[in-house]
């Protein structure tokens, strides 16, 4: 059986409190959408991630959780949705940062001063007609 493939996880800042009466932090776990598919359809136990040998098994082979009687409420209960994962650029950010660093490494040293396509002077964006500017000097 295959593992559970964990896209990401963050501290929720809410609490758990358990039946004991412990207190622990939650996660918000973003796992691969085929892994919550497996979940939903109950290959997979909510509780600990356990890959189960059939659908929605009586009882979770490893936390003993009933995954019959209690999943799919849990996940009608939990399931955030989709997550967008990836950079928080758009996409003329991101070129405009992959240009910036090609142009570093092209960078000769010497009198020249590197302007990167995206320096901006009082919110405008300055044009620039080379990769390198040079300006005067030795």
């Amino acid at each position: 059986m295959k593992g559970v493939r964990i896209i990401e996880a963050k501290d929720d800042p809410t609490l758990l409190t358990r039946e004991t009466g412990s207190v622990r932090n939650n996660v918000l776990l973003t796992l691969h959408p085929q892994d919550v598919e497996r979940v939903r359809l109950g290959y997979v136990c909510i509780k600990c991630l356990e890959p189960q040998a059939e659908s929605f098994p009586e009882k979770c082979s490893l936390c003993n959780f009933p995954i019959r009687a209690e999943q799919s409420d849990y996940f009608r209960r939990f399931y955030e949705g989709e997550t967008r994962v990836g950079p928080s650029t758009n996409m003329n950010e991101e070129l405009d940062r992959l240009d910036d660093w090609h142009e570093r490494r092209l960078h000769v040293p010497g009198a020249q001063i590197l302007i990167p396509r995206s320096l901006k002077i009082e919110g405008k964006k300055v044009k620039a007609t080379g990769r390198l500017h040079t300006f005067g000097g030795s």
